[in-house]
C-alpha cells in the first residue's frame, strides 16, 4: 500500500510544482490545450472497458487455485482485446482532431493548427495509455507494487518535467505533446520488460482464445457501468453539471472547489484497494484470511483518514478563509463539511467494493448505483432548488451515508456472516468524535476550532493506534516509520 501511495504521491507532487511554472512560460491560451490534451489522453483509459480489472481478477484467482496453465491464454486474450480498444479510440481521436481543434475548442486563431497536431500526436499516446493498463493489470495480479510503483513515480515525474527544457527552444504545444506519447512508450515499454520477467511462460507458444472472452467482457462491461454511474455520484459530477445550470457557476465554484480539495485524501484508500483486490482475488471470498484482511484493511482506512477528515471538518471555515478568501468561506465552509464527512464515508466503501469484485460479482456493485440513481437525481435536484449549493452538499453526505450501508450489506451477503466491518462497535465513537469536529466548526469560536481540531485528531490517532490496529498492522508500519515502535500498544 505505501509502494503504491509513493507511486501516487511524487507525480502529484512534481505536478505542483511544475505546473505553475509551465503556466508563466506558456500562457493560458497554450497552457489551456496542453491541459485539454492531457485530459483526452487521461480520460482514454475509460477504454480499457474494466478489461485490465479482469485480468488482475482472473490472473491472481487462477495463481489462488494453482491453475496458471490457463494464464497465458487470459493475459494474451485481454491484451488482445484493449490493443484493438487502444487502436480504435486513437484512430477516432485522429479522425475528429480537425473538428475538436477548429470547431469544439475556443482557442485562438493562432493556436488552431497547433491544437490539430496536437490532438493527432495525442492520438498515437490513446493505445499505449490503454496497454499500459492491461499490463499493470497483469503486474498487479502477481503483486508486483514496488515495481509499478517506481515505474509510474518516475513517468510521472518525466511527463512534467520533460515540458520545461522544450520551454527553451519553442512555444509550439505539439512538441511538448510528442514527449509525452515518447514518455508514455517507455512507461509501457518498463511494464512489458516486468511482465517479461514475472510471467512463468513463453509468449511465442501463446495465442489468444475466444473462450475466455466472454467472462472478460463481462466483467469489464459491470465495472465499467459500475464507474460511468458511480461517478455521477461518487464525484458529484451530477451535482456539478446541476448547480451550473440551475443556480450558476459562482454555486458550482462554493460545492466545486471545496469537493475537489476533500477528494485528494482518497488517495490513501485507492493506494490501499490496488494491493487488496489481487490479494482477495488470490484467496477467494471463502477464505478466513481474505475476512481477516478485510476487517484488517477496514481499520487502517479509518486510522489513515479519519484524523484528516475530523481535522478538515474542525478547521474547514478558517481554511477556506485563509486559501480563498473570507466571502468565499462564508458560503463553502458549511458545504466542505457535509462533503468531508462524505467523503469518510466514501473512504470506506473502497473496502467493500474491493471484495465484492475480487469475488467476481462487479454486478452487484453496479447494480447498486443503478437502484441509487434515480433517487439521487430527485434528491439532489430538490435540494437545490430550495437550498442551492448548501443542499447539494447535505445531499451528497446523506447519499454516501447509504451508499457505504447498501456496499456493506452486500459484501455481508457475499462473506455469509454479519462481521464484514473489523471495527464494528466504534463507529459509534467516531460518529462522536466528527458530530463534536462539526460543531467546533460551525460555532464560530476560533479558540474552539483550534482545541478541537488538534486533541481529537491527536487522540484518535493514539485511540486507533493502541487499540484499532492489530500487531501485524503495527510491524508493518514501524518497518517503514520506526519511532511509531515507542508507542506500547495495549489490547483489550
Amino acid at each position: 500500500m505505501l509502494w503504491t501511495l509513493l507511486g501516487y504521491l511524487l507525480p502529484m507532487i512534481s505536478a505542483v510544482i511544475i505546473i505553475p511554472i509551465l503556466v508563466r512560460r506558456m500562457g493560458s491560451d497554450s497552457f489551456g490545450l496542453l491541459t485539454f490534451v492531457w485530459m483526452v489522453v487521461g480520460y482514454s483509459t475509460f477504454l480499457d472497458l474494466g478489461i485490465g480489472r479482469a485480468l488482475t481478477q482472473g490472473i491472481a484467482a487462477r495463481i489462488g487455485r494453482d491453475d496458471e496453465n490457463t494464464i497465458p491464454a487470459i493475459v494474451f486474450t485481454g491484451v488482445g482485446i484493449l490493443l484493438a480498444m487502444g487502436v480504435l479510440g486513437g484512430l477516432g481521436l485522429a479522425l475528429g482532431s480537425g473538428w475538436i481543434s477548429s470547431r469544439f475548442l475556443k482557442v485562438p486563431v493562432s493556436l488552431v493548427q497547433d491544437a490539430h497536431r496536437c490532438l493527432l500526436i495525442a492520438s498515437l499516446a490513446v493505445p499505449l495509455v490503454v496497454i499500459g493498463a492491461a499490463l499493470r493489470g497483469v503486474l498487479e495480479a502477481y503483486q508486483k507494487f514496488r515495481e509499478i510503483s517506481l515505474i509510474r513515480s518516475f513517468m510521472g515525474v518525466l511527463l512534467y518535467l520533460s515540458a520545461l527544457p522544450i520551454l527553451w527552444f519553442t512555444r509550439n504545444v505539439w512538441v511538448i505533446v510528442a514527449t509525452l506519447v515518447v514518455v508514455r512508450v517507455i512507461e509501457v515499454g518498463a511494464y512489458a520488460i516486468q511482465c517479461l520477467q514475472t510471467l512463468p511462460f513463453e509468449f511465442k507458444k501463446i495465442s489468444p482464445q475466444a473462450g475466455l472472452l466472454k467472462s472478460l467482457m463481462s466483467f469489464g462491461l459491470w465495472s465499467t457501468v459500475n464507474n460511468l454511474i458511480g461517478s455521477l455520484m461518487s464525484f458529484a459530477y451530477a451535482d456539478r453539471l446541476f448547480l451550473s445550470s440551475m443556480v450558476g457557476t459562482s454555486a458550482l465554484a462554493y460545492f466545486g472547489t471545496p469537493f475537489d480539495m476533500a477528494v485528494r485524501v482518497l488517495i490513501l484508500p485507492t493506494s490501499l484497494v490496488g494491493v487488496l483486490f489481487p490479494a482477495l482475488s488470490n484467496l477467494g471470498k471463502d477464505s478466513e484470511r481474505s475476512t481477516e484482511l478485510v476487517h484488517q484493511s477496514m481499520r487502517l482506512v479509518v486510522f489513515g483518514t479519519a484524523p484528516i477528515f475530523m481535522f478538515l471538518v474542525t478547521v474547514a471555515n478558517p481554511l477556506l478563509t485563509l486559501w480563498i478568501g473570507p466571502d468565499f468561506a462564508k458560503n463553502s465552509s458549511l458545504i466542505f463539511q457535509f462533503i468531508l464527512m462524505g467523503m469518510f464515508m466514501v473512504s470506506l466503501t473502497y473496502v467493500p467494493f474491493a471484495y465484492i469484485q475480487a469475488a467476481g460479482r462487479p454486478d452487484l456493485s453496479a447494480k447498486r448505483h443503478m437502484l441509487e440513481i434515480p433517487f439521487y437525481v430527485i434528491g439532489s435536484l430538490t435540494a437545490i432548488h430550495y437550498l442551492g449549493a448548501k443542499g447539494s452538499g447535505l445531499i451528497w453526505f446523506l447519499w454516501s451515508i447509504i451508499d457505504l450501508i447498501l456496499i456493506m450489506q452486500i459484501m455481508r451477503k457475499l462473506m455469509g456472516h454479519s462481521a464484514a466491518t473489523g471495527i464494528g462497535k466504534e463507529w459509534i465513537l467516531l460518529a462522536t468524535y466528527f458530530g463534536v469536529s462539526f460543531t467546533a466548526g460551525i460555532s464560530g469560536l476560533l479558540w474552539f476550532e483550534m482545541v478541537v481540531a488538534i486533541l481529537l485528531p491527536l487522540h484518535l490517532l493514539y485511540w486507533g493506534w493502541t487499540h484499532l490496529l492489530h500487531p501485524e498492522d503495527h510491524s508493518v508500519l514501524v518497518r517503514w516509520i520506526p519511532w511509531l515502535s515507542t508507542i506500547s500498544p495495549t489490547h483489550p
